[in-house]
């Protein structure tokens, strides 16, 4: 009997390992993921009011959410602004060769696609090196009807 629930769990366990979803291409995320600090450019497009600044509180956090996607969030608590803003961006490998912008070290450029909400949707770039630095930006309209730009390194 303690046999039989042995084997029974075993099978168990391969049936449903077996019926989990399997990531498709390779892992294009791991490294790029990370929180960096940022620049940033905030333009209120309603009261016409900026805000910039390499803030002291000014993140971008890049997580995995599968080999293809990125989770960015966005954190800036400044003493004038504070923004928190979360979407998905889908990572995609471009061409070194197509890529004009021959700075030392650079190991992958990866287009990155994404959309904020109903009426934004960006395109960057991310720049991967060789000593593992990661170089990029991102510019949206978030749903509080603010234009953000962000840089990082």
């Amino acid at each position: 009997m303690k046999n039989r629930s042995i084997v029974l769990a075993f099978v168990l366990t391969l049936w449903l390992g077996a019926c989990r979803e399997k990531e498709v291409g390779p892992d294009l995320t791991t490294p790029l993921t990370g929180q960096f600090g940022v620049s940033y450019l905030i333009v209120n497009l309603s009261a016409g009011v900026s805000n910039s600044g390499p803030g002291a509180n000014a993140t971008v956090e890049l997580r995995r959410k599968n080999n293809n996607t990125l989770t960015v969030t966005v954190k800036i608590n400044d003493a004038q602004i504070q923004i928190s803003d979360q979407f998905d961006a889908t990572v995609t490998p471009t061409s070194l060769d197509n890529y004009h912008l021959r700075t030392p070290g650079l190991r992958s450029v990866y287009e990155v696609t994404y959309t904020t909400s109903d009426r934004s949707t960006g395109k960057s770039y991310i720049n991967l090196f060789n000593d593992g630095t990661i170089r990029g930006s991102f510019g949206y309209v978030n749903p509080s009807d603010l234009m953000i730009s962000l840089g990082f390194n």
